[in-house]
C-alpha cells in the first residue's frame, strides 16, 4: 500500500489528539481508508474531537479498502512543515504494522479507535440553539483545528452550534470537517450587573 495524504488534515487533527493519557490510542491521529479518493481523519483526547476528510491519492492500492491506522503523534509532528503532501506506505518484506510516513518509520497504534460517528452530531440535531459552557482551551483549539485545515487565519471565529447538556460542533458550514466539543456543568447564575457606586465621583459629605 502506497497513498498520499494532505499534511494539514494530519497536523489538523493532532490538534485534538490526547496528550498524555491512559488510553494510548488517543495519542495519535486516525486514518481511515474507506473509499479510494478521500481518507477520514480523527484525532480526539476525550473531550474534543475533530473530524475531517483527507483527499488522497493511491499510488499502489491496498489489498482492500475499510482499515484504519492510528498514527503516533511524535510521528505526525516529525512530518515536513514546509511540504503540502506525505506518503503512507506499508515496508515491503517489512514486520506487520510498521510503515513509513514521509522520511519516518513507525509502528502503528495496535487498538481499536473509537467509533467516532456515535458521537457527530446529525445535521438536524440542532432545531433550536440552547446554551452551553465550554472549556475555553477547546473552543480556541477547535478554532486552530479548522484553520489548520482550511488554510485560514487562526484568528478567524467558526460558527459554533450548541444544545445545551449535548455536545456542541464548531465547523464553517460545510460538511468535510468539524470539531465537535463537550460541554461543561455549569450554573447560569444570576447577572448582577455591576456596583456603580465606585464609578462616579462622591461628594463630600456636609
Amino acid at each position: 500500500m502506497k497513498i498520499s495524504l494532505k499534511t494539514n488534515v494530519l497536523r489538523a487533527a493532532l490538534l485534538c489528539a490526547a496528550k498524555k493519557d491512559i488510553r494510548y490510542y488517543l495519542q495519535g491521529v486516525c486514518v481511515s481508508v474507506n473509499h479510494p479518493e478521500v481518507a477520514m481523519v480523527y484525532g480526539t483526547n476525550g473531550h474534543i474531537l475533530f473530524a475531517g476528510q483527507c483527499p488522497i491519492e493511491m499510488i499502489e492500492a491496498p489489498e482492500a479498502l475499510g482499515f484504519d491506522i492510528i498514527i503516533p503523534s511524535d510521528t505526525i509532528k516529525a512530518m515536513d512543515k514546509k511540504t503540502d503532501v506525505v506518503i503512507l506506505e506499508t515496508i515491503d518484506g517489512g514486520a506487520k504494522g510498521y510503515y513509513v510516513l514521509g522520511n519516518s518509520r513507525f509502528q502503528a497504534i495496535e487498538a481499536r479507535y473509537p467509533d467516532v460517528s456515535r458521537v457527530i452530531p446529525s445535521r438536524d440535531s440542532f432545531p433550536e440553539i440552547k446554551s452551553s459552557y465550554f472549556k475555553p482551551e477547546y473552543l480556541c483549539t477547535a478554532n486552530e483545528a479548522l484553520a489548520m485545515f482550511y488554510g485560514s487565519k487562526k484568528d478567524i471565529c467558526y460558527p459554533l452550534h450548541s444544545r445545551g447538556d449535548g455536545s456542541g460542533v464548531v465547523h464553517m458550514n460545510r460538511n468535510d470537517a468539524l470539531v465537535v466539543v463537550m460541554p461543561m456543568r455549569n450554573d447560569p447564575g444570576i447577572y448582577q450587573g455591576l456596583n456603580s457606586d465606585f464609578m462616579h465621583v462622591q461628594q463630600k459629605a456636609a
